[in-house]
This record gives C-alpha cells, structure tokens and sequence, in this order.
C-alpha cells in the first residue's frame, strides 16, 4: 500500500467484498452459517480500516470487542454497539467449528444489518478523502 488512506481504502474494499458474498448468500437462501462468518468478517476488516487510516498497526485478532476498544481510543464517539460486535465475534468460530450452529434467515438478517451499521459508522470517522471514496464504493 502507498499510504495510510490506500490501506484503509483496501481493508474498505475487502470488507464491502464480504457483504457482497453475504447478500448473494441470503438472496439465494445458500447456507446461513457462511453467510453469518461474512457478516463477523466484514465488520473486522471495516474496523481495521479505521486503525489502517490513522496509520495504527492491524491488530491480529477476530474479536471484535477488542477492536472497538482501539477505534474508541481514537475516535471516543465511535458509534458502534458493543453488544451487537460481541454476537458477531461469536459467528467467527461458530460457523466454522460448532457443528450445531445453523442460524435461519432472520438471524442472517440480523447479521447482516449489524454489519452495514459499522460499515456505516466507520465511514462517519474516515478522513475525507477515504469516506468519500469509500461511499462511491458501495452497491
């Protein structure tokens, strides 16, 4: 990456990539637990476009908690539901590993609109350069 804002714009880019993957999922009624691990996984890598923005070091972890701890640090009116980042952490493993984590189209929703919400309130924080282009981005 060239600097602070192209690394943001591709943590942006893959992130808005899970939402795509996670909308073609539910549309198509295609499995919901993957559908639910985009959802965790879009929300990380949009808030590690926000420590990648203000030229932070990607923290290597999937919690999510954990993240918003370092955004809030940055940008104290952070507006993202910690409750909500806490049941999306969950999707990263539970999709994967627990054999009895089969959540139906309400939950996906759910997910998935959890996800748009810190989409959105990463781009309320980003740079102007970055939010704009991040904006021209979406669907």
């Amino acid at each position: 990456m060239k600097n602070d804002a192209d690394h943001a714009l591709g943590w942006m880019a893959k992130a808005d990539s899970d939402l795509k993957t996670l909308r073609v999922l539910l549309d198509a009624d295609l499995p919901h637990d993957t559908a639910c691990f985009h959802a965790q996984q879009a929300a990380e890598k949009y808030l590690k476009a926000v420590l990648a923005a203000s030229g932070r070091a990607i923290v290597k972890t999937h919690v999510l908690v954990d993240l918003l701890a370092i955004v809030r640090d940055l940008h104290p009116r952070f507006e993202a539901s910690a409750e909500e980042l806490a049941t999306l952490t969950k999707y990263a493993t539970s999709s994967r590993y627990r054999l009895d984590f089969w959540p139906d189209r309400e939950k996906t929703e759910a997910a998935l609109a959890m996800a748009e919400r810190v989409r959105q309130a990463v781009i309320n924080v980003l740079p102007p350069g970055i939010h704009l282009a991040a904006e021209n981005e979406t669907s």
